[in-house]
């Protein structure tokens, strides 16, 4: 889709996740090889970690905790 802005799909991510507006979001420097970014609010009972790179590292899967959400979202080819 053209135009769209990361900031837009993260909100979007995070409403479909059960998550209201003002929820902290946090970029985690830990992950290395991958933008990831941690999406916390105190009304709901789990983390939310975000990627929105086109692909996530091997790396990225195995340095989670296991104790959070994952969710990769793609980012969709211009043609496609």
């Amino acid at each position: 889709m053209e135009g769209w802005k990361a900031e837009d799909v993260l909100v979007e991510v995070m409403l479909m996740e059960g998550f209201p507006l003002d929820s902290t979001t946090e970029p985690l420097p830990a992950f290395t090889r991958n933008h990831v970014q941690v999406v916390r609010s105190d009304l709901v009972a789990h983390r939310l970690f975000v990627c929105l790179d086109a692909a996530v590292n091997e790396e990225t899967i195995g340095a989670g905790d296991g104790r959070g959400r994952c969710l990769h979202l793609p980012r969709r080819r211009a043609d496609g």
